[in-house]
């Protein structure tokens, strides 16, 4: 196995254990307290409420930030119906973590669109206190993030700088 091979498996094997435990998180706060889930003070971005799939997707600037940001919120308050600290700041570290992923997956046109259709279904779940279909959804996307997590984790890695042993 090449350096750069190993570096990429180890990269791919993180993201996917934050992702795992993220979505633990997640389903056992949905589990919890599903009752106790609120939109109040989110606003969801206008790509997930109108875009329809078979459709062009508008450009990414005009759509990932928000929509990345919007996600973030959406873990915290999942995760907040846990009632758990520890869970929280897991939470917290993974949304910093990811973010970079989050991103890359909204700017990619094979994994952009199901973002979006995933996101809007886990809305629709979440709104009608849908327990069952919110796991499901939640176990969907982390399959697919499975399916792609080496070619993002490929592109991230090209972005990020090689460090020489004088500077680390």
């Amino acid at each position: 196995m090449l350096m750069g091979d190993h570096k990429l498996e180890n990269a791919a094997r993180s993201m996917r254990d934050d992702f795992e435990m993220a979505y633990v998180i997640m389903k056992y706060g949905t589990q919890k307290d599903m009752q106790g889930f609120y939109m109040h003070g989110l606003r969801v971005p206008e790509v997930i409420h109108q875009w329809e799939e078979g459709t062009p997707l508008p450009p990414p600037e005009n759509y990932v930030a928000e929509v990345s940001v919007f996600k973030e919120h959406l873990h915290d308050r999942m995760a907040g119906l846990a009632r758990n600290e520890w869970m929280m700041k897991t939470i917290w570290q993974f949304n910093k973590r990811s973010r970079e992923f989050r991103d890359l997956e909204l700017e990619n046109p094979d994994t952009a669109g199901g973002v979006i259709v995933r996101s809007r279904q886990l809305l629709t779940a979440l709104f009608d206190y849908d327990k069952h279909r919110v796991a499901k959804i939640l176990d969907e996307c982390l399959q697919v993030k499975n399916k792609y997590i080496y070619e993002i984790m490929s592109k991230i890695l090209s972005k990020t700088p090689e460090k020489h042993p004088e500077e680390v």
